[in-house]
């Protein structure tokens, strides 16, 4: 069993209504990290915290987990919206929240896993985001343990430019020309990374080298601003996955 998974055996042990958040960049495998404590310890319900993965389409480029991937490991926070629509930290907050409740009335642990900083920040560190004249109501005495999956960096590079090819061979180009179709598309859908270089390739402006070239190099700049944003919190417990 690793150290995560025995951490959050213990912190359940001692705060059964706590949360545990899994974080990590992007391609470090906070995911499949979730899904084995889950697998190991069982009654765990995971909250994805990413704000692309809400959307029903652009599932290759948001690295949207399969259903086959989740083994039978009940998930929320995906597919909730439609290309025009958007979600912000506060709306999410109010989402999060509620199935936080749920989870834990059904006896049940909660996992956040996701790497959307802002979000995740909103629930852990009770910014106090209103919206429409309310706060969220949380509990003032719920406790969260931040476990974040760490890799080298060397490591994780070669992961994202791993992934990156994967993503292209399973259709990358083809999602984003057809999201571009769509109208009213929304900013958050629209700018996911990879969709921009995608397109060009498809206008004839650069090579399909090319593309895969900026592609990488946006996801590595992506990940080393994640990287940078949870390197100033203390609280993280940095775990290799």
């Amino acid at each position: 069993m690793s150290e995560g998974i025995v951490r959050a055996r213990q912190f359940w042990k001692k705060n059964p209504l706590g949360v545990v958040v899994i974080l990590g960049p992007t391609a470090s495998g906070k995911t499949s990290y979730s899904i084995e404590m889950a697998k190991v310890l069982g009654n765990i319900e995971i909250i994805s915290v990413d704000s692309r993965q809400v959307y029903k389409q652009g599932d290759i480029a948001s690295g949207k987990i399969s259903l086959s991937q989740m083994q039978g490991i009940v998930h929320h926070g995906l597919n909730l919206l439609e290309a025009h629509e958007g979600m912000n930290a506060w709306e999410f907050a109010v989402y999060a929240e509620a199935k936080i409740q749920e989870i834990q009335a059904r006896k049940n642990y909660a996992v956040l896993c996701g790497g959307t900083m802002l979000w995740l920040a909103g629930l852990v560190k009770r910014y106090g985001f209103t919206g429409a004249g309310k706060k969220i109501q949380q509990n003032p005495m719920r406790k969260y343990l931040l476990l974040g999956v760490y890799r080298e960096r060397k490591v994780l590079y070669e992961r994202i430019n791993k992934r990156c090819r994967e993503m292209i061979k399973e259709g990358l180009v083809g999602e984003a020309w057809e999201i571009f179709q769509l109208k009213n598309i929304h900013h958050n859908l629209k700018t996911m990374v990879g969709y921009d270089d995608s397109i060009a390739y498809m206008m004839g402006q650069m090579t399909q080298t090319e593309m895969l070239r900026k592609f990488q190099q946006r996801t590595r700049k992506y990940a080393k601003r994640q990287l940078t944003w949870w390197r100033k919190q203390e609280d993280i417990t940095w775990i290799g996955e």
